[in-house]
């Protein structure tokens, strides 16, 4: 009987071939319009799904607009409110299969609680149509006003929030808002209550990323937002093993998602306590550019192990290239002590009008650092001296 078990178990352990067929090409259809007052324009993507009978171009999909490898060119693109009032979304003439309305048309037309139907018609004469009812903005408490320091080692933000109007839940978020803009959080919830805590860890690790959610040394931005019923099924059923409800699409003619969400952003200052001997204020005298590099920061290191040290600053410079705030963000190299950080200019406005320079030098952090200012293409346009302010922690 035993001899029988095992050879019952080592053939149904046998490794077969097998040819997957390939997919059946369909159009994917993504859009998410918003609320949030900031956004430079509203976006819907139009491609193709992959079948496996070519190669996928390499292309960096993961920055705004993103630029899908299979595109639908040529496409119409219209967003119809229920009042009859229409808008045209037009592709982006150098990222194909992207459809584009700028904020001046989108912001009068996109408003809470009205219902939008979406058609897209495809050059060889498909449609795709979407519906969904824009949410409202969501009522929230527990979070600090706008501006307000956060710190990582002490606070927690209770949130609770409600309304919202035609919605299941919220999406969280919370992202350096400048110099490293990906997300260090995000979640989907329909929980009415929840908790971000200041040490909260990030779920993964990188030579370049600090730990946690948090970082000490940056402003970034705390967001719930409301979404619709469509997004929020979309979101918690796509590409999702571990639900068990399968796919829920909400489109005609494609797959994909046409939905809408209401953002509450709050910028915060992030800091921390000073446990570090590089942890303090400085303060930093500089040229770039034929403009004064000036500022007091105060630094933070987000991570010392494993090495190099990872550090960050808030900056404050009422003159000249950090005029009137900025940040830093680098690393300190353990042994040669070789400092590398990256200045932010922080104006008002879109991101790309933001300026930045590299400062290298040998870091004596109870003490002064001098060295090269570098621009783009590393090249010297400058010097710069940095002090440890006396007193400081």
């Amino acid at each position: 009987m035993l001899v029988a078990a095992l050879a019952l178990v080592a053939s149904s352990c046998r490794l077969e071939e097998i040819t997957i067929p390939l997919g059946q090409q369909v159009l994917v259809v993504q859009g998410v319009m918003s609320l949030d007052s900031a956004a430079a324009a509203q976006y819907i993507v139009v491609e193709r799904s992959l079948t496996g009978t070519i190669d996928v171009p390499d292309q960096d999909s993961m920055r705004a607009p993103p630029r899908p490898p299979l595109p639908e060119s040529g496409a119409l693109v219209v967003v119809t409110r229920d009042d009859g009032d229409s808008v045209i979304f037009a592709e982006i003439p150098d990222t194909a299969g992207v459809y584009r309305l700028d904020s001046a048309l989108a912001r009068p037309f996109f408003l809470a609680g009205r219902v939008y139907s979406m058609r897209v018609r495809v050059l060889d004469g498909r449609e795709v149509t979407g519906r969904m009812r824009m949410p409202d903005y969501p009522v929230v408490s527990g979070i600090p006003a706008e501006g307000a320091t956060f710190n990582r080692d002490r606070d927690t933000l209770r949130v609770t929030w409600s309304g919202g109007g035609a919605t299941k839940g919220v999406f969280v978020q919370v992202r350096p808002r400048d110099i490293e803009r990906r997300l260090t959080l995000f979640f989907f919830t329909d929980s009415a209550r929840f908790r971000v805590a200041g040490p909260q860890p990030l779920p993964f690790v990188g030579d370049d990323k600090p730990p946690s959610v948090w970082i000490a040394g940056t402003r970034q931005t705390f967001t719930v937002a409301a979404v619709d019923t469509n997004l929020f099924e979309f979101t918690r059923s796509g590409n999702d093993p571990f639900t068990g409800s399968g796919f829920i699409n909400t489109l005609a003619g494609a797959l994909g998602v046409f939905g809408g969400v209401a953002p509450v952003i709050r910028t915060y200052e992030v800091v921390g306590d000073s446990n570090h001997p590089f942890e303090g204020r400085y303060r930093l005298d500089g040229t770039a550019f034929s403009d004064t590099v000036a500022g007091d920061l105060r630094l933070f290191v987000t991570r010392d192990v494993p090495a190099p040290e990872l550090v960050s600053a808030l900056v404050v410079g009422p003159e000249g290239f950090l005029a009137p705030q900025g940040e830093a963000t680098g690393r300190v190299r353990i042994g040669s002590r070789q400092l590398e950080l990256t200045l932010l200019r922080d104006p008002p406005g879109p991101a790309l009008d933001q300026r930045r320079v590299k400062l290298l030098g040998t870091f004596v952090p109870n003490g002064v650092t001098t060295g090269l200012v570098v621009g783009p293409g590393d090249s010297v346009v400058g010097a710069f001296r940095l002090e440890r302010l006396p007193g400081s922690p």
